[in-house]
């Protein structure tokens, strides 16, 4: 049996160690390479990953990892799943809009996430058997019901896969919403509807280690969850909430099965 609060603390702590690094290596230049179009990836990344891998191997050797730069080892039935900078654009290019994320998966069902944004020192983490208190940001979502008074995230993937799909939902909610937010980081998009600094996150084509963390805190924190249609099998297409307004952007979002 794993005790979901040490595990937390120690997801706390692991990003906390790569949130510091990230922090004092700010305004240094660093070396970059790219993955693919639109996807870089520095030093700073792969020595965060490192420093977090150590941590959570240390504290538990029996655990597989699923990580963005290291891909996925050890024993897959418990494992971490690890994006070591999520933002990686904004942190390259001086923007403070990039965060740690690591969730803790157990037999296909992530069950602990901490988001961590190392510039305002913001620790958004829970369980989803209710304990935040290793969080230093309340999860609460927003009480907002009027469409009209509703700010919306779109995170995208940088691969540029699907882009006509964001521009259309773009477009619908862009008629709808009071407003379109974007941070560059589908994981922090998602810690803020989970506390409620915005009512919604529409994501498209977002990796598991881009959304398991922040999906942890918007359950957790008793926000909606689905696919683009309101079904629960969602992927890499989301639609996080608030809850109350989950229907309406529903029906917003443009069927894709209609050419």
């Amino acid at each position: 049996m794993i005790d979901l609060h040490e595990a937390l603390e120690t997801a706390a702590e692991a990003a906390r160690l790569a949130g510091d690094f990230q922090r004092s290596a700010f305004t240094e230049d660093h070396d970059t390479d790219y993955k693919g179009p639109g996807d870089p990836v520095s030093e700073v990344d792969l020595e965060s990953e490192r420093r977090i891998l150590k941590h959570l191997t240390d504290a538990y050797p029996s655990h597989g990892i699923l990580s963005e730069e290291d891909g996925g080892v050890g024993n897959q039935d418990v494992r971490w799943v690890v994006d070591p900078l999520d933002g990686t654009s904004n942190y390259l290019r001086g923007l403070p809009d990039f965060c740690v994320s690591i969730a803790l998966e157990v037999e296909g069902t992530l069950r602990a996430g901490v988001v961590y944004r190392p510039m305002s020192d913001d620790m958004y983490a829970a369980t989803l058997s209710g304990d935040s208190t290793t969080a230093s940001v309340a999860l609460e979502p927003a009480e907002t019901t009027d469409p009209e008074s509703a700010l919306v995230s779109l995170p995208y993937s940088s691969s540029r896969a699907g882009r006509d799909d964001v521009w259309a939902v773009h477009r619908a909610f862009g008629s709808t919403v009071e407003g379109i937010r974007s941070t560059g980081s589908g994981a922090l998009d998602l810690a803020h509807v989970a506390a409620g600094h915005t009512d919604a996150a529409c994501g498209f084509n977002q990796s598991l280690w881009d959304r398991a963390a922040g999906e942890v805190l918007v359950e957790a924190a008793g926000g909606t969850l689905t696919d683009h249609t309101g079904g629960e099998n969602h992927d890499g297409d989301f639609l996080a909430s608030n809850g109350h307004l989950h229907g309406t952007l529903v029906d917003c979002i443009p069927d894709r099965s209609v050419d």
